[in-house]
């Protein structure tokens, strides 16, 4: 009967968290390579300077260490779909058929478009002294998308998949990309409420205030590109920035956590408030122009001036923004050695607006067995909003000091997405 009491008592703490949050997408780089190996299934369970980046109400809670810090915290992510790495893994070192090239051309037909996106980061430094902690890091992503008749094209040529030349349109093909350097401080304060009167019961809030300094962008979209049985002409015009000033901004994260004996629930509102933009004055252009009749071949790749159509597609760089999300979950210490984790998250805005590096919508589980003290290990499964990711690490621990690897494989509908991090520095 008191066990059961106790889970009731949880599920609505749990309720109450629930009600209280709703995150946000980061800008901020992973910061917890233990983490990554239970699949980002870790809201409950980051403490010092990883609360920083999951939620900084964690910094209020009992138990919180008085001094961590880590850096040199690499990870990326790398996709594509619906040709994958797997596929090209397949003709490695050959020369790809004409059959496997019209398998693949059939899959981004019935796809709509070849998708590739890479992002990622390197938190520099964490740190946190009691109920207080700071990250520094750069993160980015890029996006690119091939239209059916471009990937034909690039595969191909002109002769097109049947050797009979024809016309090949490749609109709707584009490439989107930025990188971003982000300074956060998070405070955690205990407040003394009960919310079910359980013994050894405490509740926190907290808050992170962030900085976040745009490091370039890229923004390049078809305009006309084709191919005829006499012509080859592109038309692939590019805005971008090429130096380390193009924008700023700044977010607010708030959060909640409740703690009682071996369980932990944790909610938290990335970017409850960001007001991060693009300063498009600073953007150049370049024609990206070229074209080739068989026997004359012109290009245009100079820069010229931001005017025209040009302006319309500077423009497009706030399209895409922070967008807040909503992020809850459970940790349980079921045993000494063992941590038992459960998330749940959800992105706001669709993938044309939102800027999203690392953390998608999501439910999942993951464990922590340190059954060797010097040896953790780590594993984590998560049904996505486009599939299954599954994931796992090891660390080797010298007292507080860890040296931690994770890798992480995500299933899509369409392809696969690998994601690896490094962690050459952590002392908790």
């Amino acid at each position: 009967m008191r066990r059961t009491s106790f889970v009731l008592r949880s599920a609505a703490a749990a309720t109450f968290l629930g009600i209280a949050a709703s995150s946000a997408q980061a800008q901020q780089p992973h910061s917890s390579v233990a983490g990554f190996g239970m699949g980002n299934n870790y809201i409950a369970a980051a403490r010092g300077y990883e609360a920083v980046m999951w939620n900084p109400a964690l910094l209020g809670l009992p138990g919180n260490k008085g001094f961590t810090i880590g850096g040199l915290m690499p990870s990326v992510f790398s996709g594509l779909d619906p040709v994958d790495f797997s596929d090209f893994a397949k003709v490695g070192g050959e020369l790809i058929t004409d059959q496997t090239k019209q398998e693949w051309l059939a899959q981004v037909r019935t796809n709509g478009r070849q998708r590739g996106d890479v992002d990622g980061g390197v938190t520099i430094l964490g740190m946190s002294m009691g109920p207080v902690g700071l990250q520094l890091g750069v993160s980015g992503n890029a996006v690119s998308e091939l239209n059916g008749d471009a990937f034909e094209a690039i595969f191909f040529g002109n002769a097109g998949a049947t050797g009979q030349p024809r016309n090949l349109n490749f609109g709707g093909s584009k490439l989107d990309g930025g990188g971003f350097g982000t300074a956060a401080v998070s405070f955690g304060l205990p407040i003394p409420v009960k919310l079910t009167n359980m013994p050894n019961e405490a509740f926190s809030i907290g808050v992170t205030g962030k900085y976040v300094h745009a490091l370039g962008y890229a923004n390049a979209r078809d305009a006309g590109s084709a191919t005829t049985p006499n012509n080859v002409t592109i038309r692939f015009p590019l805005v971008y920035s090429d130096d380390f000033d193009s924008g700023n901004g700044i977010g607010v994260d708030v959060g909640a956590a409740w703690q009682a004996g071996d369980v932990t629930i944790s909610g938290s509102v990335k970017n409850a408030l960001n007001t991060f933009e693009y300063d498009a004055s600073g953007f150049k252009c370049r024609a990206g122009t070229a074209s080739f009749d068989g026997t004359t071949s012109t290009s245009n790749f100079n820069e010229v001036p931001c005017t025209g159509n040009f302006v319309q597609q500077a423009e497009r760089a706030n399209d895409r923004s922070f967008k807040p999300s909503l992020a809850i979950g459970a940790a349980w210490r079921m045993m000494p050695s063992l941590l038992i984790t459960a998330d749940a998250r959800s992105n706001t805005g669709n993938e044309s607006e939102a800027i999203v590096i690392g953390q998608r919508t999501g439910v999942g589980i993951g464990a922590e067995f340190s059954g060797l003290s010097f040896l953790p290990l780590r594993a984590g499964i998560t049904a996505l909003d486009d599939g299954v990711q599954v994931a796992g690490g090891v660390g080797l621990r010298f007292g507080g000091f860890e040296l931690g690897v994770a890798g992480s494989l995500h299933n899509r509908a369409e392809g696969r997405e690998l994601g690896a991090m490094i962690s050459l520095i952590s002392i908790r």
